[in-house]
């Protein structure tokens, strides 16, 4: 169950009049692709915000959240994030659209955790929410990674991965 998540190595680039660095997310085998807002926040702090992240949850919260693309909230209607929810050894992702009308102060103070819904397995219909699962093993290899730089670490199953 692989993770990871990485800037993929190119100039960034107009999408939908923003400029954007292209990332990509690996949970579990599943890999997306997307574009990160680079006016609001420089690549370097959604980095630094993911690695934070991913050592909370490490570190034994049980709901985080890795900032997919951050926007001033008085010029856009919306934030996306990948929800964490840690579960023993087992952290589910769900990406997730925060609304900026009404959320104003907490997206402007970096304090969104009260906004990332809690893990529900079903919706008010009944139907399975849609989710990827890796483990706690993988999110310490991710940090392992980041902190060496990128390179493999020895305790680490995952291979290093060339750049993008």
């Amino acid at each position: 169950m692989p993770f990871d998540i990485i800037v993929i190595k190119q100039q960034p680039k107009y999408y939908f009049g923003e400029k954007c660095q292209l990332c990509e997310i690996e949970i579990g085998g599943f890999y997306e692709r997307f574009a990160a807002p680079i006016e609001t926040w420089p690549i370097e702090k959604y980095l630094e915000q993911w690695e934070s992240a991913v050592n909370q949850i490490v570190n034994g919260v049980m709901k985080a959240y890795l900032v997919a693309a951050m926007r001033q909230p008085k010029k856009t209607n919306f934030i996306v994030v990948y929800s964490l929810y840690r579960e023993g050894y087992r952290v589910f992702v769900r990406n997730q659209m925060i609304l900026c009308k009404g959320n104003e102060k907490q997206i402007n103070t970096e304090e969104v955790i009260d906004l990332i819904n809690d893990r529900e397995v079903r919706n008010q219909c009944e139907e399975k929410i849609s989710e990827w699962e890796t483990s706690l093993e993988d999110l310490e290899c991710y940090l392992q990674r980041t902190q060496m730089g990128r390179g493999q670490s020895d305790n680490c199953r995952i291979p290093k991965r060339k750049s993008r």
